[in-house]
């Protein structure tokens, strides 16, 4: 995501200025959920229908291609409801006790646990470090992810138990995602009308 840059240019819209310039600071500041966008899960949701199908027995996939996605699209999925459920109760962008934190733009991962709590918060409000989500797979013991946080993790994908199941079988390692992602050299301006 480093080597990206975009230039958008809204045209015939009717915003407040002010409005729309708080929103895109308060972005700069705290970051944006880091969801799995909806091409992962393919056209109306294959690729995850699929997964769920196959996991649990139903017909396996065509080729390694679609094994592939399959797996990736239940991962994402099981990501993205941790996410929202982290995003409805407004602990996305914050640190707690029981989490396993990242280092931005790094795999590094440690509990939050080790680190003072001053010391945290300032690294968490300097975008420095994020707390995780799960990417579900075998080894999950490695992570050392606290029992707590892992229940509450499992308790936001019931529907889903039986197929992340499958995910260890698959061969899949288990490793954890940031909860958001940092906007670098966010910039807008509103040009003059012509």
């Amino acid at each position: 995501l480093q080597g990206n840059r975009f230039r958008l240019t809204l045209r015939e819209a009717s915003l407040d200025p002010g409005a729309v310039s708080s929103r895109l600071a308060r972005v700069a500041r705290c970051g944006v959920p880091n969801y799995f966008g909806p091409q992962r899960f393919g056209r109306g949701g294959r690729n995850l229908s699929a997964a769920v199908d196959w996991l649990t027995g139903g017909r396996r996939p065509r080729g390694r291609g679609d094994r592939s996605m399959q797996l990736s699209a239940l991962r994402s999925e099981v990501f993205n409801r941790v996410l929202a459920a982290r995003v409805l109760d407004g602990s996305w962008n914050q640190a707690t006790p029981d989490d396993l934190m990242v280092l931005d733009g790094r795999g590094s991962l440690f509990p939050a646990s080790e680190e003072p709590a001053d010391s945290l918060a300032r690294r968490m409000a300097g975008l420095h470090v994020h707390a995780t989500g799960p990417l579900p797979g075998r080894r999950a013991d490695a992570l050392r992810l606290p029992a707590a946080l892992a229940d509450w993790e499992d308790k936001q994908t019931p529907c889903l138990a039986a197929a992340v199941d499958g995910l260890t079988a698959q061969g899949l390692d288990a490793t954890r995602r940031a909860l958001r992602l940092s906007v670098g050299e966010l910039a807008w301006a509103w040009p003059a009308p012509q």
